[in-house]
């Protein structure tokens, strides 16, 4: 992993919402609002990107207020790696940890997935959208209390799932890049859904 340089807070929201924006967490009352809500976020002007923010980030306020207040934010490149990857815990929340076989390991969640000895039509959308290149990738927030790992996942489980699934497991080359760009978070407390 590689920090690229320190966000500020506000930067981290916006671009957790973008991730937002597709998720099943957003229910936008018709996919035109779905879009402007994107256009806005990635407008480059503060005051549109605020409302961007604050459309999509309505329903995951119980989320966004858990963070630690000492959390520093940075952006950063994950290397798409058995070994990087062998570092990312999913979210603890029930349907995560079911995935995971209770172990919270992101690969375990991706084998079990894979194997279908769990099921989650959602995952499986976003890995058909990802191989076809159609996936936000903006977004993906990982939180920990060490730059060496663990890290857990905030925003981006699914995704990350299908990078796995995609470009690890799957050794697809054509769609894959070596690394990703997403939002670290870094405390000394314990994060909540750690």
């Amino acid at each position: 992993m590689k920090i690229i340089r320190e966000i500020t807070y506000r930067e981290m929201l916006r671009r957790f919402a973008v991730g937002e924006t597709y998720s099943n967490f957003y229910n936008p009352p018709n996919n035109e609002h779905r879009e402007e809500s994107l256009r806005l976020l990635k407008s480059g002007e503060q005051i549109k990107e605020n409302e961007g923010i604050k459309r999509v980030l309505m329903g995951r306020e119980p989320l966004i207020k858990s963070f630690p207040q000492d959390t520093k934010w940075y952006l950063a490149v994950l290397p798409i790696t058995v070994d990087f990857f062998s570092s990312i815990k999913t979210i603890n929340d029930s349907g995560w940890v079911g995935h995971s076989g209770g172990s919270h390991k992101l690969i375990d969640a991706a084998i079990n997935l894979r194997d279908k000895t769990r099921n989650d039509e959602r995952v499986d959308a976003i890995v058909s959208a990802f191989k076809q290149g159609k996936v936000e990738m903006q977004g993906i927030t990982l939180v920990t209390e060490s730059k060496k790992g663990p890290f857990t996942v905030a925003e981006g489980n699914g995704r990350l799932v299908a990078v796995y699934l995609c470009c690890i497991d799957g050794k697809n080359d054509s769609i894959c890049e070596n690394e990703i760009e997403f939002v670290l978070g870094t405390t000394t407390s314990r994060w909540c859904f750690s």
